[in-house]
């Protein structure tokens, strides 16, 4: 866990994230909680981690989905050295079809 973050708030945010039981619900609270450069920010990261999962290269993501190189490189050392998030969701969206 990052520096900085309060771990009981953190954990209270991902525990409300578990109690909501569909995409809309999921929307709502996520419009709600953040700005719309942050909805951006999070949505991009996704969609970067799922086109590196494939193997397309950096260029192309970032032409693609406007993401910064930097951004891109970001999420790369997350897929392969972060806690693990990534691997785990990535196969159950491409799995659903997402």
């Amino acid at each position: 866990m990052q520096a900085g973050l309060n771990k009981r708030e953190l954990h209270r945010l991902a525990h409300a994230f578990t109690l909501l039981k569909n995409d809309r619900m999921c929307l709502d609270f996520l419009e709600d909680i953040c700005t719309p450069n942050e909805l951006k920010a999070l949505s991009q990261r996704l969609e970067v981690a799922v086109r590196l999962h494939r193997g397309e290269n950096y260029a192309k993501i970032v032409n693609d989905t406007g993401a910064s190189s930097t951004t891109v490189s970001r999420v790369n050392r997350c897929l392969n050295y972060g806690a693990g998030g990534y691997r785990k969701v990535i196969p159950m969206l491409l799995e659903e079809g997402e």
